[in-house]
């Protein structure tokens, strides 16, 4: 086939560009929309990143104003624990003088 013999008339050059410009302007509009959603969703993901970070800073405040209270509250109780153990280890010293000394009594 011999393309140099082949001479289109201008009215197929103006239909041939166009159908070209308009098959151009859809696929861009393609391009677009998809672009603008990518942009879309980009957003979304960065509000819920911002919104996990702010939460994470609120439960890590929460957590250094708990720590004290959490440490004041163990400190009492290992307060009254010891205060419980001497308590027990004195009964037990009483309870075995008392038991000494009733074993050294002489039965009447």
């Amino acid at each position: 086939m011999n393309y140099a013999s082949i001479n289109p008339d201008l009215e197929s050059l103006r239909l041939v560009v166009w159908l070209s410009g308009i098959l151009i302007s859809v696929l861009l509009a393609v391009v677009g929309y998809f672009l603008r959603q990518q942009g879309d969703a980009s957003k979304a993901l960065t509000d819920a990143v911002n919104k996990l970070r702010t939460a994470v800073e609120v439960l890590q405040m929460q957590g250094t104003l708990k720590y004290p209270v959490i440490d004041n509250s163990l400190k009492e109780h290992g307060q009254k624990i010891e205060d419980h153990e001497n308590r027990i280890t004195k009964i037990e010293t009483w309870h075995e003088k008392v038991s000494r000394n009733e074993r050294k009594r002489p039965a009447n």
